[in-house]
């Protein structure tokens, strides 16, 4: 089965319908254009994703996923500062070549980038996503296939539950390879050329860098 003809198995957590602001209801179709998804009255007050053609709502996050992904967010914005990259929280990302616009939580752009307009076209040099129970699912599945597919050179995958740091690299006939977590907890971003941990706290989460 090819990579675009995929159906997510996670449809039934969509909403058939949306509510339009004037009160009536529109019903949300199985699948769609990027044309159709980007011309469709969305509500504001939720995010919408598209994969591979299927529009997918996101669940609001929760505190600990809140917490986890400011943490890497500061830490990234360091990094990027040093290498040149620029970094951006929650902003659309229209894959090229694919029935995808994604909004990964986090996304990491080379200096030359055009960000100019929303959604932004580039393929992202890093994209981050934080793990919860009801996006486990299309984060480590189809979006997981649609960054692998775009080329995107590396996938963080945070897990507030675990303290888990998954890294994917070197997209390579639609999938990802992923590094290996050393003895003492650390995993490499070839990207940023550091070392990290995730360390849970009394108030929250602590990343460690070297």
């Amino acid at each position: 089965m090819l990579a675009t003809d995929r159906i997510t198995p996670y449809r039934a957590s969509t909403p058939r319908t949306v509510n339009l602001p004037d009160g009536s209801e529109c019903a949300v179709p199985d699948r769609m254009s990027l044309a159709e998804f980007e011309a469709f009255p969305w509500p504001e007050d939720r995010r919408w994703e598209l994969i591979w053609g299927v529009p997918v709502m996101t669940p609001s996050p929760q505190p600990s996923h809140q917490d986890l992904l400011f943490q890497l967010a500061k830490v990234l914005d360091i990094a990027v500062k040093e290498t040149g990259f620029r970094m951006f929280y929650g902003v659309d990302v229209r894959l090229p070549g694919q029935t995808s616009y994604l909004c990964p939580d986090v996304s990491v752009f080379e200096a030359d980038a055009d960000v100019s307009k929303v959604p932004i076209a580039a393929i992202p040099r890093l994209v981050v996503e934080g793990l919860s129970p009801s996006t486990a699912a299309n984060d480590m599945g189809t979006k997981r296939d649609a960054y692998a597919a775009a080329g995107i050179p590396e996938y963080w995958i945070a897990n507030p539950s675990t303290n888990g740091l998954s890294i994917l690299v070197e997209p390579a006939d639609g999938a990802y390879r992923e590094l290996t977590v050393a003895p003492d907890g650390f995993i490499a971003s070839p990207t940023l050329g550091k070392r990290l941990r995730i360390r849970h706290v009394e108030y929250g989460f602590e990343i460690d860098v070297r």
